[in-house]
């Protein structure tokens, strides 16, 4: 492992610290590339078999330019957080306490209302229950109220017309998976998490930071090109999938405010390191530091295995998962080249997840949100990596999983 060469910002060339392997000088190349053409700071990891090949952060954890992005910034991953989320439910399904084909209401008596006493868990974490939106338009308000949005969710009826087919649910799928944790542990999703996943990958990653810990936390910003999908269904109920205009305002993303930061938002509020998103990842699949995995692979097959796949009905977006985990799926290819990846990206650019095939858990993060047809940053890094490894004649040959 080599010292990532630290270069001082002359000639509008950001600083980039941390390690690279000098066998992936490329990824090294790539992440400076990638910090020149944005106006905020990054963060990338790569670990493979269990060792950290990859830790490099740089650029600036503000809009301003002044705070410089280090190797403890976090920073919100948006619908990564959605990864972690289906993690849970996972070691649950692994301990005998969840069944993915039992209704919802086995475990959580109130959600039978309104015609959804036959819904399953399974069709909550495939995306196809028909709840993508809210009956309210989402605010800070509604954000920062899990227990308000899961009793508005226990008594809606699925949309007719949505129930059944794969439809992004962007907010909704937290509310929905993290009670059904709370209920079969008495915990909170954010503590199941921190006690279960975090603490065993010693991942610095977390749902709801309280005010006092937040100063290494970057602040998110919109670039440009970036805009809302545009509905192509029912526009008044699509609108509502993403919440409030509000919490996407260009000049002032709600998502940086603390009060936000401080709550349980499970579908798009975790909180991390890149290399802290890349453990979990790691020691979820693999084991980390002479630990077995956190998960059995029978119970892995279940969860990255194809649940549903098409257009998203309301924004026209390709769509394809498994348990909760977004596969990997053409022409977008988030999750870098291998074909059985699995993980989830995020609003903006940021990516996680596994290759099963390397044996690589990865994290891309960023603070400078892009459009997401036009912003390459995480696939360009994902290339270089994963061209490193195929020309790494020492490294044995890459067996397609079974």
């Amino acid at each position: 492992m080599s010292r990532a060469r630290t270069r001082a910002a002359a000639g509008g060339d950001p600083e980039v610290h941390g390690t690279c392997d000098p066998a992936l000088e490329e990824v090294l190349d790539t992440f400076r590339s990638v910090l020149s053409r944005t106006l905020g700071g990054a963060a990338f990891s790569v670990i493979v078999d269990g060792s950290t090949v990859v830790s490099l952060s740089g650029g600036w954890a503000d809009r301003a330019r002044v705070v410089p992005w280090r190797v403890n910034t976090g920073t919100t991953v948006f619908s990564g957080s959605k990864g972690l989320v289906s993690m849970c439910l996972a070691l649950l399904l692994d301990r005998g306490q969840l069944d993915l084909d039992a209704p919802v209401c086995r475990y959580w008596p109130e959600f039978a209302a309104a015609g959804k006493e036959r819904v399953s868990v399974r069709e909550i974490a495939s995306h196809t229950a028909g709840l993508p939106a809210l009956s309210v338009n989402p605010s800070v308000r509604e954000l920062c109220d899990p227990a308000g949005c899961v009793a508005l969710l226990a008594q809606q009826r699925p949309h007719p017309r949505l129930a059944g087919v794969p439809c992004y649910h962007a907010l909704t799928f937290g509310w929905l998976c993290a009670e059904i944790v709370k209920r079969i542990t008495g915990m909170p999703l954010s503590e199941f998490f921190r006690r279960e996943i975090a603490a065993k990958a010693a991942a610095d990653v977390r749902f709801g930071v309280p005010s006092a810990d937040q100063a290494p936390i970057a602040d998110l910003f919109v670039g440009a090109g970036w805009e809302m999908p545009e509905p192509q269904f029912d526009p008044e109920y699509a609108a509502r999938i993403f919440g409030d205009p509000e919490l996407w305002a260009v000049n002032h993303l709600a998502w940086n405010r603390p009060v936000v930061r401080a709550a349980e938002i499970p579908g798009a509020g975790a909180i991390g390191t890149a290399e802290g998103m890349a453990r979990c990842y790691a020691a979820f699949v693999d084991g980390l530091d002479g630990a077995p995995a956190l998960v059995s692979r029978e119970t892995l097959d279940q969860f990255t295995g194809e649940q549903s796949a098409g257009i998203d009905p309301c924004f026209g977006d390709p769509l394809r998962f498994g348990v909760g985990f977004q596969l990997q799926s053409d022409p977008l290819y988030y999750l870098g080249p291998p074909l059985d990846a699995f993980g989830h990206s995020g609003a903006g650019g940021s990516s996680h997840g596994w290759w099963p095939s390397d044996r690589v858990a990865f994290s891309f993060v960023m603070n400078e949100m892009l459009a997401g047809t036009e912003d390459v940053r995480a696939r360009d890094l994902l290339g270089a990596v994963h061209r490193c490894l195929d020309a790494d004649e020492a490294r044995p040959p890459r067996v397609a999983r079974i």
